[in-house]
C-alpha cells in the first residue's frame, strides 16, 4: 500500500451534508467542501492549517499547546476548523451555549490581574483586549468577538490588540455592526487588519457614514 492509498474520508459534523475531510495516514488533510474545493488544510504533525489554497499557513490556538485554560487533549483541531468554516464561509452562527461560554471565559477573570501588558495567548488574549476596551458586554456578545477574532487572526498580530480594536470599532465606534461584520470577506478584513486600518469597516456598514 503506497502511501496515497492511505487516506480516509469523514464526513464533517458541524457542517451541511457533502462537506467531508480527506484524512492522510501522516496526520495531514484537508476539507473538501460539496464542489470538490479544497478548504482548511492542516498537519497536525506541525499543528498548522490553512483556510485554503491562497492563504498562509496559521497555528492552531496557543490552548493546544500550553493548556491556557484548556486541557490540550482536550483541544478538538477538526471541530475549530468546522466552526471556521460555519462563522467565516458559510457566515452562519455557532449555536450558542451560555454554559460553556460561562466555563470558557471564568477562568480567566482570575487571572486578569496577574498578567503582563502583552500576554498573547490566544484566546485569553482575546478575552483580555476584549474587556480592556469595554467590560460590559454580554457573555454571548464576548462569545461572538472572541470566534471573530479566531476568524481575522492570520495577520499575525498581537491577539489582545486585535481583540480591543475589533470591540472598539463594533461597540464603542459603531463603525459597524456585529451582523454586517460577519458579512465581510475574510480577504477584505484580513487586509484591513494588516493595514492597521480599521475605520475601513465604515465602508463595509449599511450605516452611511462619511470616510475621510
Amino acid at each position: 500500500m503506497n502511501n496515497e492509498d492511505k487516506v480516509s474520508f469523514v464526513p464533517a459534523t458541524l457542517l451541511p451534508k457533502g462537506w467531508i475531510w480527506k484524512r492522510y495516514y501522516d496526520g495531514s488533510g484537508c476539507l473538501l467542501s460539496p464542489e470538490k474545493k479544497e478548504f482548511m488544510i492542516y498537519d497536525l504533525e506541525t499543528n498548522e492549517y490553512k483556510f485554503d489554497k491562497d492563504s498562509d499557513y496559521d497555528f492552531f490556538p496557543l490552548s493546544f499547546y500550553y493548556g491556557d485554560g484548556v486541557d490540550p487533549k482536550d483541544f478538538k483541531p477538526f471541530e475549530y476548523m468546522e466552526e471556521e468554516i460555519l462563522t467565516k464561509y458559510l457566515k452562519l452562527e455557532s449555536p450558542f451555549d451560555n454554559q460553556r461560554v460561562l466555563k470558557r471565559i471564568n477562568p480567566y477573570k482570575e487571572l486578569t490581574n496577574n498578567l503582563f501588558e502583552d500576554f498573547s495567548y490566544d484566546e485569553l488574549g482575546f478575552y483580555l483586549g476584549i474587556i480592556s476596551e469595554k467590560n460590559d458586554l454580554s457573555p454571548k456578545e464576548i462569545d461572538s468577538l472572541i470566534n471573530c477574532c479566531y476568524s481575522c487572526n492570520s495577520s499575525f498580530i498581537n491577539p489582545m490588540y486585535l481583540a480591543k480594536q475589533l470591540t472598539k470599532s463594533i461597540y464603542k465606534d459603531n463603525y459597524i455592526t456585529m451582523e454586517d461584520f460577519k458579512k465581510i470577506d475574510y480577504k477584505v478584513l484580513d487586509k484591513i487588519i494588516k493595514e492597521d486600518n480599521f475605520e475601513l469597516l465604515k465602508n463595509y456598514s449599511n450605516n452611511d457614514y462619511e470616510i475621510n
